[in-house]
């Protein structure tokens, strides 16, 4: 009878776990055949297969996957109310430690 508590609360808990954030596919230009990934966008140019490139600009990366798609990732929009608060992202960090950042002041901290 305990098993399907546990499993609830797991579920729960994953869910509340889960980071969110956006994704997008870019195709290889067609033409060209380099054994891996080809794209002018983001000025992200030739890659290889399994390689991580970050995207200039922004805070995200590009991964090049065996099947010539060039999957990208970023951060999520994140709202914070106090006490929490948010500090900017560094775009000078690899993805994700670029994004911004929540922080929470205990309610004893003064």
């Amino acid at each position: 009878m305990e098993s399907p508590k546990l499993v609830a609360i797991f579920f729960v808990i994953m869910v509340c776990l889960q980071v969110e954030g956006w994704v997008a596919i870019i195709v290889s230009s067609p033409g060209k055949k380099t054994g891996g990934c080809y794209t002018e966008k983001y000025n992200l140019g030739e890659m290889k297969v399994g390689e991580e490139k970050p995207v200039p600009g922004t805070c995200a990366q590009a991964t090049c996957t065996n099947d010539g798609i060039i999957n990208l990732e970023g951060c999520s929009k994140v709202v914070a109310e106090p006490p929490c608060y948010l500090t900017d992202g560094d775009l000078s960090k690899p993805f994700p430690h670029c994004c911004q950042e929540m922080h929470c002041k205990e309610e004893n901290e003064i």
